[in-house]
């Protein structure tokens, strides 16, 4: 069963970390001096970040032209607390971690023939654009920033070999460009601990999604069940019709019903201290996330941080999204369980970094997604984190 499409119908990916390539974010400038580029630059950092931030909603509105409408609204199963932080020992975050994240919709003409929407989420911040087919009105946008005459390039890469964010600059020689190297690290995967371990099951509560909330599904019968398939992914996404014989295809695997439970279990780790985002924006039928040491053992219907369900109730699901913040270094648990009951199905996942940067992507509706190398199976290190017990034999 299917409701209207989501909110969310498109998300965008913008990293790929998955082999360790750089993501550069270049402001380039000549330099008169190389006397003062020591004492400048870690200023400028913070300059050149402020005026990315103008330089996107230029663009923004440069390209779609016409006015545009806010609204503002947030989605958290908890009360926002005072932000706790994540050690690197294995003991992950409680649920006073969690925060509330603000969404604004902007609505705006653009002179493509389908509407587009597109989710930026950068901390506790969330933007939804939504592009309507119209007349756009033709527009010219630019923005410049310099400080004493000097503008930098930054650029950011990682590194396993750090175990926190170093900020190098780059000594110019007079009249060429000055560069600021932000090096982030990286989690170690020398121990085959890349992507994330998923388990299927046939549904044992097939036929109960119908009633809302699907109250007959229960997660906890999964833990001594074995299961029929398993493997490793690096996204978490499914999309299946519905339609007669067309059973569910996921990982590049398919399976012989369409009452089908999916559940995956994986770290992740933070190269740097704030907000991490995780999003469901669109769920057919069930889905529930735990984050910390009960999504290793524990782990009940109840206890649950995030539970998104498909109803003929709701004529468009809200999506659900959390924060946890995490520091750098730190390793986090999750647990993602989907269940279809039957006919038409759908499971989509996000997770999004303190500065907005994508680091688990599902393409909504589409079952596919990427991730980067910040996602693994369990930490190489066990004093950071255990492995998650074996399928079949959880608590």
């Amino acid at each position: 069963m299917r409701s209207i499409d989501a909110y969310f119908n498109r998300t965008s990916v913008t990293t790929d970390l998955a082999n360790g390539v750089a993501v550069c974010k270049e402001v380039n400038v000549a330099t008169a001096a190389a006397s003062s580029v020591v004492d400048t630059a870690t200023s400028l950092v913070g300059t050149v970040a402020g005026a990315a931030t103008g330089v996107v909603g230029g663009v923004v509105g440069g390209l779609v032209g016409g006015s545009a409408s806010t609204s503002s609204s947030s989605v958290t199963p908890t009360p926002t607390p005072a932000p706790t932080t994540l050690s690197t020992s294995a003991k992950a975050p409680s649920l006073s971690a969690q925060a509330t994240v603000s969404f604004t919709t902007i609505s705006s003409a653009w002179t493509g023939k389908t509407t587009s929407t597109t989710t930026q989420v950068n901390g506790l911040s969330a933007t939804v654009i939504v592009l309507t087919p119209g007349v756009v009105a033709a527009t010219t946008s630019s923005s410049t920033s310099s400080s004493g005459g000097y503008v930098y390039m930054t650029t950011t890469t990682d590194s396993g070999t750090f175990t926190a964010v170093q900020t190098k600059t780059l000594l110019p020689t007079i009249g060429t460009t000055a560069t600021v190297q932000i090096i982030y690290p990286t989690p170690v995967t020398t121990c085959s601990n890349t992507g994330i371990a998923y388990a299927g099951y046939t549904n044992s509560f097939a036929g109960g999604q119908a009633t809302y909330g699907y109250p007959k599904f229960t997660p906890t019968v999964y833990k001594s069940a074995k299961p029929s398939q398993t493997g490793i992914t690096n996204y978490i996404a499914e999309v299946n019709s519905g339609s007669t014989g067309a059973n569910v295809a996921y990982y590049g695997r398919t399976t012989t019903t369409q009452n089908w439970v999916i559940d995956h279990v994986f770290y992740l780790f933070a190269r740097q201290d704030g907000y991490y985002s995780f999003n469901i924006p669109y769920t057919d039928d069930l889905q529930m996330v735990w984050y910390g040491d009960k999504a290793v053992s524990g782990w009940t219907r109840d206890n649950a941080d995030i539970v998104q369900f498909w109803s003929s109730q709701i004529a468009v699901q809200t999506p659900q999204t959390i924060a946890v913040y995490l520091t750098t270094g730190s390793y986090l648990p999750l647990r993602v369980m989907f269940a279809n009951g039957g006919g038409a199905g759908e499971l989509d996942f996000n997770i999004y970094g303190p500065d907005g940067s994508t680091i688990l992507a599902s393409n909504r509706g589409l079952g596919t997604g990427s991730s980067s190398i910040d996602i693994v199976q369990f930490p190489c290190d066990t004093t950071q984190g255990k492995k998650f017990p074996a399928w079949g034999a959880e608590t």
